[in-house]
């Protein structure tokens, strides 16, 4: 059993929603930029992510599938944390380019920044997963 693709959109939209709202604001202070430049930068970071998110999702659950028999809500707390970290991971990729560029600071002070998101972003990809999967489990597809 797999979520559909709809499913996935919806899950990827909703979590980058979630953590736009979050993070602009404290991004905005920690780096002292005006929160409208905070946005974009944002902004940018989640139209990728998105898209990122449900391709690794659907590939993390359909391997979770095939190697362990279990669906993506039965995930146990060991497979959540190497979901979580291989995730926020991988995001480091887009993520540096975006900030520096944005920033108009260096590749190590994006980085740097970087390593903050993924810090937040580490324990919200965790929670919010564990929330979806509980409010929203997997249902067979049509």
């Amino acid at each position: 059993m797999l979520r559909s693709t709809k499913e996935r959109v919806f899950q990827a939209v909703l979590y980058e929603a979630i953590g736009l709202a979050l993070l602009t604001p404290a991004y905005s202070f920690a780096m002292g930029l005006p929160l409208d430049n905070s946005f974009i930068t944002m902004a940018w970071i989640s139209t990728v992510v998105v898209v990122w998110s449900a391709i690794y999702n659907a590939v993390f659950d359909r391997l979770l599938l095939r190697w362990t028999g279990r669906p993506a809500h039965l995930k146990t707390f060991r497979i959540r944390l190497l979901h979580s970290a291989l995730y926020e991971a991988s995001i480091t990729i887009f993520a540096v380019p975006i900030i520096a560029f944005m920033s108009g600071e260096g590749w190590f002070v994006a980085f740097i920044a970087d390593l903050g998101f993924t810090a937040v972003y580490f324990g919200y990809t965790y929670l919010f997963h564990l929330v979806y999967d509980r409010v929203r489990p997997v249902r067979a597809v049509k």
